[in-house]
């Protein structure tokens, strides 16, 4: 890292790919590799948007850099998982709502070739179709060939396809309060 930054002295950025392990074995597929995170930044030349999955806004140039870091999101266990993911889904309906009453979005950026920008279209896409946790399955288990990492692979989409239900759920919760409907 120090030789990519001293021989790039105009980059402010840099994003790495990341490699999601579940039951001992990497998750390929499912949609999520590769992405590249940001990790290694001028914190005066960043900001971030959204409560939760921050979004970096970058003022500059950005690098990758070509190694990857080893991901264990499950290194604590399930429960802390579920745990971390019911906080995390209560902020993505607050998000999600605040979207949809933002209106629309470009279907063209589903192009760019900036991998982030398509991400960040597709979810918002996604805020506005029906059965959104099933299409979520769907989508990284056959489309994305979730089904080439076996069992570890089917069972990581199902934990997605609950943290998704969970968004779901709770922004009908926050809808019904709004309106003063019972839960």
């Amino acid at each position: 890292m120090q030789a990519v930054v001293r021989s790039q002295a105009d980059v402010v950025a840099y994003r790495v790919r990341y490699r999601n392990y579940f039951m001992g074995r990497w998750i390929r597929h499912c949609g999520i590799y590769p992405v590249w995170i940001l990790r290694l930044f001028k914190p005066d030349k960043v900001r971030w948007e959204r409560l939760v999955n921050l979004v970096p806004v970058v003022e500059g140039e950005e690098g990758r850099l070509q190694e990857h870091f080893e991901h264990y999101s499950f290194s604590k266990g399930l429960n802390a998982w579920f745990e971390k993911h019911n906080r995390y889904s209560w902020q993505e309906a607050e998000e999600s709502l605040k979207s949809l009453a933002k209106g629309g979005f470009t279907l063209g950026a589903l192009s760019s070739r900036e991998p982030a920008v398509r991400r960040r279209t597709l979810r918002e896409l996604s805020f506005r179709l029906p059965f959104r946790p099933v299409q979520r399955f769907f989508y990284m288990y056959f489309l994305r060939l979730g089904f080439l990492d076996g069992l570890p692979g089917y069972h990581y989409c199902r934990l997605l396809t609950i943290y998704e239900y969970m968004i779901v759920m709770k922004m009908e919760e926050i809808r019904r309060r709004k309106s003063g409907l019972p839960l």
